[in-house]
């Protein structure tokens, strides 16, 4: 097999297994009180999303989020778009943030995926509850929400461990 048709046949193979990763976390994610605490489900798209724009740079990242936040538009029942465009920001962010300054490892993981949980719940919070002045909003927000967020950065490591396996079994060398 020539090196073109190998390298085709890898990076077909990497996307096709990060995709079905995505479709394990959207199954999940929408499966009422599957790893519940309390009440608190942790999120488990948005650090799918977070961990491959990390490992395949800023534009596979951008085009990755947008798939992943069509996913969660059809979860939320928002209006549709809304985090497809949020998770396109943040999938180009997080591989611009991850080619320039920062190294792949577990704890900047954990950062990149509590950052860009903060600015998805945020908007969303801000759009969802703020704008139409809900009473009780802050208590919800840092009574459900954040901790919400930090039950999801404390399982992003076991999704890194996963996604770097596939990254690394896929990745061809010059």
């Amino acid at each position: 097999m020539s090196d073109v048709n190998r390298r085709l046949v890898t990076d077909i193979l990497r996307w096709f297994f990060y995709v079905l990763i995505l479709l394990l976390a959207y199954v999940l994610q929408g499966t009422p009180n599957f790893l519940s605490i309390g009440g608190i489900k942790p999120l488990f798209i948005l650090p799918v999303a977070v961990i491959v724009s990390a490992l395949e740079g800023a534009l596979p990242g951008a085009f990755f989020g947008a798939f992943a936040g069509m996913l969660w538009d059809l979860l939320s029942g928002r209006t549709a778009g809304f985090f497809s465009l949020l998770f396109i920001f943040l999938g180009f962010m997080v591989g611009v943030t991850v080619s320039l300054f920062l190294r792949r490892s577990y704890f900047n993981i954990m950062l990149l995926t509590l950052g860009a949980g903060v600015c998805v719940t945020f908007v969303d919070f801000l759009i969802g509850y703020l704008m139409f002045q809900y009473t009780g909003a802050a208590t919800h927000y840092f009574g459900t929400i954040f901790p919400t967020l930090v039950y999801t950065t404390a399982l992003s490591p076991a999704w890194y461990w996963i996604i770097s396996k596939i990254h690394r079994r896929f990745q061809l060398y010059e």
